[in-house]
C-alpha cells in the first residue's frame, strides 16, 4: 500500500513542530509528536534509514557520543525512562542519547525527565 504524499508531508511537518528547535511550548511539541505517532500507526508508516548521499551529516554518530547529545524522537518500541524508570510506550515523544560506552538512554519528553 502506498501512502498519500499529503500524509507524509503532514507527518514531516508534525515532526518538525515536535523538534527541539521548534518555537512551540513543551505541550505543543508533545502534542505534535503524539499526532505524528497516531498518523504513523493509522497509515502504517515506518521510519527507515536515509540512503547515504556521500555528504557528511550534520551530526555524526561519533560526535553525538562525544558530545553526549540528546535527540528528540518517537519511541518505536516500549522501553523504560532512564531518569524515573516509568514505562515509555511505542509512539511516545522521547529524548534519546548514546553514551560513551554505547548504551542507549531514553527519557520522557515531559518534566521532570525532559532534558530541556
Amino acid at each position: 500500500m502506498t501512502v498519500d504524499q499529503k500524509v507524509l508531508e503532514r507527518i514531516e511537518k508534525l515532526l518538525r513542530l515536535a523538534g527541539p528547535s521548534s518555537k512551540g511550548s513543551d505541550h505543543e511539541r508533545a502534542s505534535a509528536a503524539l499526532e505524528a505517532a497516531r498518523l504513523f500507526d493509522k497509515h502504517d508508516v515506518e521510519l527507515t534509514e536515509p540512503k547515504p548521499t556521500g555528504r557528511a551529516s550534520k551530526v555524526s554518530a561519533k560526535s553525538a557520543v562525544k558530545d553526549n547529545a540528546w535527540v528528540l524522537s518517537i519511541a518505536l518500541q516500549p522501553s523504560g525512562c532512564s531518569h524515573c524508570g516509568n514505562k515509555i510506550s511505542r509512539g511516545d515523544a522521547v529524548w534519546i542519547r548514546v553514551t560513551k560506552d554505547y548504551s542507549v538512554e531514553y527519557r520522557h519528553n515531559m518534566r521532570p525527565c525532559s532534558v530541556i
